[in-house]
């Protein structure tokens, strides 16, 4: 068996897409995933499949939730394997944490065709895009007239990709409930 966590797109947010966790688990287990848990309402959800592939698995789910939900859900995958060697590395280890910054990984579904020459920063939001590896974006988003920007669109925009967007506390969190 393959640990895996899937980042749901747009769930949850503003209202819109509404879905519960319980309801989710049971339709990811309708699907023949197994051990299935899921952390916050936000649509993180490890499991366990002996798939490899993870596109065909991308694609399960997809259609799966397209078809209990009568609409879209972006789904990214990565392994708990990627996402312990993602933590581990750490690339805000340089940076201080404090109140005016908000620290997130931006999760995309494929590699950009062109990666942007670094750092990138949206003076609109308030966010840095300082790093970028094969699919994963590491902004820095900074207070804004007592508010931080979200980088999922600048992400999305810039490189041409879907992807979702987590802080680095769920991260850290997430992948340590899934090694456990």
């Amino acid at each position: 068996m393959i640990a895996y966590i899937a980042f749901l797109r747009g769930i949850n947010v503003s209202g819109q897409k509404l879905i519960k966790m319980e309801d989710l688990k049971r339709m990811l287990t309708s699907f023949g995933l197994k051990n299935v848990k899921t952390y916050i309402q936000s649509g993180n959800i490890i499991f366990e499949s002996t798939e490899a592939d993870s596109g065909k698995l991308v694609q399960k789910i997809g259609k799966g939730l397209r078809k209990e939900l009568d609409y879209d859900v972006p789904v990214i995958l990565r392994t708990v394997a990627e996402m312990e060697t993602l933590v581990l590395s750490n690339p805000f280890k340089t940076f201080k944490p404090n109140l005016d910054e908000k620290w997130y990984v931006t999760f995309m579904a494929e590699s950009p065709l062109q990666k942007p020459k670094l750092p990138v920063f949206s003076v609109k939001e308030d966010v840095e895009v300082f790093k970028i590896t094969k699919q994963d974006a590491f902004c820095i988003s900074h207070r804004k007239n007592g508010s931080f920007g979200f980088p999922n669109l600048i992400i999305e925009k810039e490189l041409k990709v879907v992807a979702t967007t987590r802080n680095w506390s769920t991260v850290s969190k997430l992948t340590a409930l899934a090694k456990s």
